[in-house]
């Protein structure tokens, strides 16, 4: 099966409406959008957006979120909110419960942009969707909580709606990546590297970009519906080798710096953001490797960027 549907987007004068709209995702999914020259809307909580109509909604605000995706026949949940646990337990349920009773009264469909935060652990290697969920961390816990309202508001026949699930994505605009925060962010300042785990595991990793075209395909193929789909990644890597990949890209020979334990546990006393990744370091304390046959099966012809080009193209961003 190709990856066109029978009724083309580029064909299509559907309202897009992307939630979300100036992180690193949703951004990501407008430019895919605006290639196909297809109607959008950015939704976003203040920022402006050059080149696409943009209005800003308060999504926790029943009202604004109704506003937001009035007239939207495809809406892409693609909001990130702050990375703090307690933010996470306040605000997604309400975010989720609004969006989804917009999209309801709308007969929009809902394409939500998750992660795999809620799978339990150990994973088998490789995860699929089907992957035992029971987390083990707070943020896991908001995130099964989020999709089961979403599931449930799909099986009782509500919604029309897909869940499309991200590995660690990185590329431009990914600012709390693992793999910009002290990695990429330092070696543009000329230093060495952190990361702080062990860099030999392997790690399956998405750029922005294939995880925009490939949510795309789901939301214009209406047999992809009422389903969990792992987004494609590129081949298992260690952060080692993909650190070449880095230094190819800007030219020079950084080597990765571990952080100790104990400094850690002192920066995580001091440094709320330490604290907060700290409890989602398992990924990277074992291979961690999610399969993405399931979409692979389904779009044959979808080419995931390799590994040199889009690491290239993130060098090339931050850099500006």
């Amino acid at each position: 099966m190709s990856d066109t549907s029978t009724t083309p987007l580029e064909q299509d004068d559907r309202l897009h409406t992307v939630l979300g709209a100036s992180g690193a995702m949703g951004h990501a999914v407008l430019d895919e959008l605006a290639k196909k020259k297809v109607k959008t809307r950015a939704v976003t909580t203040r920022s402006k957006i050059e080149g696409h109509e943009v209005m800003h909604a308060d999504l926790r605000d029943p009202a604004q979120a109704k506003k937001a995706i009035a007239g939207s026949k495809l809406v892409y949940l693609c909001v990130g909110l702050p990375y703090n646990h307690k933010v996470w337990e306040k605000d997604w349920p309400t975010i989720m419960e609004n969006v989804i009773n917009a999209c309801v009264e709308e007969k929009a469909r809902l394409i939500f942009l998750d992660n795999v935060y809620m799978y339990h652990t150990p994973f088998p290697k490789p995860f699929q969707e089907d992957a035992a969920l029971n987390p083990s961390t707070k943020k896991g816990i908001v995130r099964e909580k989020i999709a089961g309202m979403m599931i449930k508001a799909i099986q009782d026949g509500r919604l029309s709606g897909t869940i499309a699930r991200s590995a660690d994505f990185y590329g431009k605009r990914a600012t709390n990546s693992m793999l910009y925060i002290s990695f990429l962010e330092r070696m543009l300042k000329g230093k060495d590297p952190y990361f702080m785990t062990t860099p030999d595991k392997l790690h399956t990793y998405a750029y922005v970009h294939d995880n925009a075209r490939a949510m795309i395909l789901l939301a214009e193929n209406e047999d992809c519906c009422g389903q969990v789909w792992h987004l494609p990644v590129g081949e298992p890597i260690t952060t080692t080798d993909l650190l070449e990949h880095f230094n190819k890209a800007i030219g020079n020979e950084f080597k990765i710096k571990a952080v100790p334990k104990l400094m850690e546990l002192f920066l995580s006393l001091f440094v709320p953001a330490v604290k907060e990744v700290d409890e989602m370091l398992f990924q990277f304390e074992n291979d961690y490797v999610m399969s993405w046959e399931k979409f692979r099966l389904r779009f044959p012809d979808f080419k995931v960027t390799p590994y040199n080009r889009a690491v290239a193209e993130t060098v090339k961003y931050f850099e500006k």
